[in-house]
């Protein structure tokens, strides 16, 4: 940076690249499932600055998933959130219910 217009100058090297730090470990992913015969629910445990998905569908902050069809197999998945200074998390260990 360079200042003009004044009485002298100050000059300062270019400020580096911020780089985000290594995300946290990958969570265990566990849950249950409630349901009445026709639909269930499956609710994973929760993980503090977590997301969630079910079968590589879009990432979402809730750690419930309704309207699950009886006898159906999916694959859940838990990660640590990006943050300003983090990286987010690989997903971790699938729980198929």
């Amino acid at each position: 940076m360079t200042a003009a217009n004044c009485d002298g100058a100050v000059t300062s090297a270019p400020t580096p690249v911020v780089v985000k730090a290594d995300a946290p470990p990958a969570p265990t992913v566990t849950g249950g499932y409630t349901g009445d015969g026709v639909d269930f629910t499956y609710t994973v445990d929760a993980v503090a600055g977590a997301e969630y998905r079910m079968d590589e569908g879009p990432w979402q902050d809730s750690n419930v998933f309704p309207g699950i069809t009886p006898l159906s197999e999916h694959a859940f998945d838990a990660r640590v959130k990006q943050t300003a200074t983090t990286d987010a998390a690989t997903p971790g260990d699938d729980q198929s219910p």
